[in-house]
């Protein structure tokens, strides 16, 4: 690596410390995507099913649907339906519905 290089390097480097490290971590989800496809599938399948669970836990509309399946078995929602019910989208630790 030329000198411009490693300081640029190191300067991003120490740079996204310091946000945090955000970047690296989404550098590093992509690198094990495009090493592993498949493995990469099964672990958005566990975030999905995560954000699934912690919706039917806390938001009044999907408690409805705690036992289900697969994302399949939610309803596609109309926007329509949204706004008729808006409260029932709200998180249940949200103080203020509009």
């Amino acid at each position: 690596m030329k000198t411009g290089q490693k300081i640029r390097h190191f300067g991003f480097t120490g740079f996204d410390l310091l946000q945090g490290g955000k970047t690296r971590h989404h550098l590093n989800d992509l690198k094990r995507h495009f090493a592993d496809p498949t493995g990469s599938r099964v672990l958005e399948g566990e975030r999905l099913n995560r954000l699934l669970r912690h919706a039917c836990k806390t938001v009044p509309f999907y408690k409805n649907y705690s036992g289900y399946d697969s994302i399949y078995s939610f309803p596609v929602i109309e926007k329509t339906t949204i706004k008729k019910i808006m409260a029932a989208f709200y998180h249940q630790l949200t103080r203020k519905v509009p």
